[in-house]
């Protein structure tokens, strides 16, 4: 939390001597959630502290909405209930309607004139950080901020321990604070049982940098090339191995590359294969349009080894990295089929996003890349000897692979009528502890996913289809963990075989005029696409509203349930006249009728 102090003198007499405020001078570069608190030299009354006696204003005179907290009798702190705008004039005023308790009434009414940071914190994403049980651990003195203009920043942290005692394995959690930023930064502390040991010598690991030399290679908004990033990656990570005893081979160790590329996949694989190495590990660059992001890590059809590894491996990226999670998944491409060891390709981000590609190139941001996949490198081969797969071989023609972006949009096709009893999974989004986004008049998404879930279930019973729901109240025995709990309303979902699911949410932006419907499916398997349309159109042609249509994505319940899966985005509740249509049971009711009617559309019912 981060405070001004303001101290009010009350005066000797019942009334006001002047009529003019007294100007306590200007204040600048506040951060947006700065609390004030006011100290006076007497005794206040408690009935005098309130809204009306105490006001916060903007540059253009409009009331700013507060929490006036009365600490003790001669201390209250006021809270702004939103954050303050970013480059933005503010006065915060104490009148002279304040009195102490015998009655006297402020000397000379208060002004306080401040002005907001115009750069702020936008994003601060939680870390996860691996250590061995008694070895020394000291807390980060800084975490890294994502500025509102695009830029890093390390920023000092506050966390809730002092010090770490590392004598029992685990995994913990410590919380932080970052004055400026409202939300609760998480450190996850995972405990090994006993310090990684050095894995015998003749261990090796073939590390692939991916494009190089005059070879096919994506290059960033800002002309960055991805054979650039995959080398210095895939030279840390090599480094980081190395210090551990383990013995590397690069396919490359510089720009330069003596093939082309029709013979690239073959060269590769030739040098692994003659290696003798026990893993493979290739890293390389995503690409698509600019606004698509996100890490992901493949391994080969059929291989145990490579599962587990890209599993860890992209479970540790994205936690150290805050990436968007794209995740696991399983690719026959000719890289991985043609290598006699497991091995995985490792994609941590798209170079052709404008933001991703400023974070491959931070030297920091690589280390932390190379450092998730050789701790899980070291993780699971310290000690052992792993030998070649012996039913992973280049028995089928290498074919080069091609990026790994979304698919195309499918055909349609025509629904039928069912021939058994339909069941849909209904999912209101957030619940419990997490009330998802608010909006400016303090509507939780919460409570509006809840009411247009249950008016939907109602609706479909009608129509003689089964409901189940992941929640039925904002009473929820979430965990605390918010994969554990996303898992949790997939397996409700699982559970019941049911044979559609439909997740309702609420869309928020930073501005407050975004506005518009859209409906998500899966990105890999397509499912839902066709229920996605159908909801969509709907929506759109029950309001008239913005259609900002149908969307592949990677979204945790849309991924990992087993029926068709949608995810439907009601309306921005960060738009205030929206916000009053989300709040408003007719509306709500609207919202269920139309989702019903995408829904039968899809069943044929």
């Amino acid at each position: 939390m981060f405070l001004g102090i303001m101290f009010i003198t009350l005066g000797t007499y019942n009334n006001v001597l002047a009529s003019t405020y007294k100007n306590m001078g200007q204040k600048s570069n506040i951060v947006l959630n700065k609390h004030w608190v006011i100290k006076f030299n007497k005794d206040v009354d408690r009935n005098t502290i309130n809204n009306s006696s105490i006001v916060l204003q903007d540059e253009n005179n409009n009331n700013i909405a507060i929490d006036v907290f009365y600490n003790n009798s001669r201390q209250v702190t006021v809270f702004p209930k939103n954050e303050y705008k970013p480059n933005t004039n503010y006065t915060l005023s104490i009148k002279d309607s304040v009195k102490s308790t015998d009655g006297k009434r402020i000397k000379t009414p208060v002004k306080l004139q401040f002005s907001t940071e115009t750069v702020h914190i936008k994003t601060i994403n939680d870390i996860t950080e691996v250590t061995g049980q008694r070895a020394n651990y000291n807390l980060p003195k800084t975490v890294e901020a994502v500025m509102s203009d695009g830029s890093i920043k390390n920023v000092p942290v506050k966390w809730n321990k002092t010090s770490i005692d590392t004598s029992n394995a685990g995994t913990f959690s410590i919380e932080g604070k970052v004055d400026g930023y409202s939300r609760i930064i998480v450190l996850k502390l995972i405990i090994n049982p006993k310090e990684i040991t050095e894995p015998q010598k003749d261990f090796k690991v073939v590390i692939d940098p991916a494009c190089g030399g005059n070879l096919s290679a994506s290059v960033g908004p800002t002309g960055v090339n991805e054979k650039d990033v995959n080398l210095a990656i895939a030279l840390k990570l090599g480094s980081m191995l190395k210090n551990k005893g383990i013995d590397v081979i690069y396919t490359r160790s510089n720009d330069n590359v003596s093939w082309g590329d029709k013979e690239d996949d073959n060269r590769r694989i030739k040098i692994a294969n003659d290696s003798n190495a026990n893993l493979f590990v290739s890293i390389n660059s995503n690409s698509y349009n600019a606004s698509v992001n996100g890490a992901e890590t493949y391994y080969c059809e059929g291989n145990a080894m490579g599962l587990k590894l890209a599993s860890e491996v992209q479970n540790t990226l994205v936690q150290a990295t805050g990436a968007r999670d794209r995740g696991v998944k399983e690719r026959n491409f000719g890289i991985l089929k043609g290598i006699k060891m497991p091995g995985i390709v490792v994609y941590p981000g798209f170079i052709t996003n404008a933001r991703e590609e400023k974070l491959l190139k931070d030297d920091s941001y690589q280390n932390k890349i190379a450092k998730s996949i050789a701790d899980n490198v070291l993780a699971n081969m310290s000690g052992t000897s792993l030998k070649p797969s012996d039913d992973v071989s280049p028995s089928k023609p290498i074919v080069t692979p091609k990026p790994p972006v979304p698919v195309e949009k499918p055909k349609p096709s025509t629904p039928s009528t069912p021939s058994k009893r339909i069941k849909v999974a209904i999912d209101p989004g957030h619940g419990g502890y997490d009330s998802g986004a608010v909006g400016h008049n303090g509507v939780l998404e919460k409570n509006v996913t809840l009411a247009v879930s249950l008016k939907l279930g109602q609706v479909l019973k009608n129509s003689g289809i089964d409901v189940v729901y992941t929640r039925t109240s904002d009473k929820c025995p979430w965990p605390s963990n918010k994969n554990a709990e996303l898992q949790m309303r997939c397996d409700i979902a699982n559970n019941a075989n049911a044979d559609y699911f439909v997740s309702i949410h609420c869309n928020s932006a930073d501005t407050s005029a975004a506005t518009g419907i859209e409906t998500y499916y899966d990105r890999d398997s397509k499912r839902g696409n066709i229920l996605a349309k159908n909801i969509q159109n709907e929506l759109v042609n029950e309001f008239g509203y913005k259609n900002r249509g149908i969307k592949p994505c990677g979204f945790y319940v849309v991924r990992h349930t087993k029926m068709q899966a949608v995810l439907v985005e009601l309306e921005f509740i960060s738009n205030s006249n929206r916000e009053q249509i989300l709040n408003n049971p007719k509306y709500q009711q609207r919202y269920a009728e139309a989702i019903a009617r995408g829904i039968k559309d899809t069943i044929g019912k």
